[in-house]
């Protein structure tokens, strides 16, 4: 997950039943072309080092268009989207590069933990689409994502403060819970009240696995995709990281609902 996990390191490395199994972590290595639709968002800076980091993640949504989560919206100048390559520090030719022209945050988001936590980056150079890059469509307006999704990304394998970064991206299915579940897990860990993320109906949550597989470091803005009326859609982005520290049992994954926002995203990409 992104470092807004630092935000609630305290709570959760206070946990003396923590045992150390992985996050995203747990996946499986896709395979080229598996999951085309999704991009990574690299430093600029590193991307040609020895360490590049992808920091985040994100969907394709046309050949201009990405969806991701606000919190990576930072440093436009020092970002680059990589799509068409699963490999951390590998280079492909299937790959595409494109450095950022804009990015649009929604306007009521104010800080990671909260709601809202969802943009759009607009390319400088358009995607071309093939076997290895294609896009992934949007859910029905409203509609509330159920069953199983799959989780992909390039974030930490590990704990947080044991940073081991997958060199190829992962790929999870994970059990979508109720939100009233995923409220009882935030409680007993953080304490009754501390934290609300279902009021205003904009999130949802995959619960965790019998290995605790979920998203970790640098998992922020990744998609969880599910089949829809016989098609893949992107459900969620990947948000606010619960699990701090990436191991301990029982922690949900909490993501923006993407089909609250369908009109927005709409709005965004027809006007700019």
């Amino acid at each position: 997950m992104s470092l807004k996990l630092v935000l609630f390191c305290f709570f959760v490395a206070s946990s003396s039943a923590a045992k150390r199994l992985p996050r995203l972590a747990g996946g499986e290595d896709a395979k080229p072309g598996q999951y085309p639709y999704q991009v990574n968002l690299y430093y600029k800076s590193l991307l040609e080092t020895r360490y590049p980091i992808a920091f985040g993640g994100g969907a394709i949504l046309n050949k201009q268009w990405i969806l991701t989560a606000a919190y990576n919206i930072q440093n436009l100048k020092n970002t680059v989207v990589k799509a068409g390559n699963i490999y951390l520090n590998k280079s492909s030719k299937s790959e595409q590069i494109s450095n950022v022209a804009n990015a649009f945050v929604h306007p009521k988001y104010q800080n990671p933990t909260g709601p809202y936590d969802i943009a759009l980056i607009k390319l400088e150079t358009p995607l071309e689409f093939n076997e290895f890059v294609k896009p992934i469509d949007l859910p029905q307006i409203g509609s509330h994502p159920q069953g199983f999704g799959v989780l992909t990304g390039l974030g930490s394998l590990t704990h947080m403060t044991q940073l081991i970064l997958a060199k190829t991206l992962q790929a999870l299915t994970l059990p979508i819970i109720s939100n009233d579940d995923c409220q009882y897990a935030i409680d007993a860990a953080l304490g009754a009240g501390q934290f609300d993320f279902f009021g205003d109906d904009l999130a949802f949550c995959t619960g965790s696995t019998e290995t605790n597989q979920g998203y970790c470091l640098h998992d922020t803005g990744n998609p969880l995709v599910i089949e829809e009326n016989g098609k893949k859609v992107v459900a969620g982005v990947a948000t606010f990281g619960f699990a701090a520290d990436c191991t301990t049992p029982n922690t949900p994954s909490i993501y923006t609902r993407v089909s609250a926002f369908n009109d927005w995203i709409h709005e965004i990409m027809s006007e700019f």
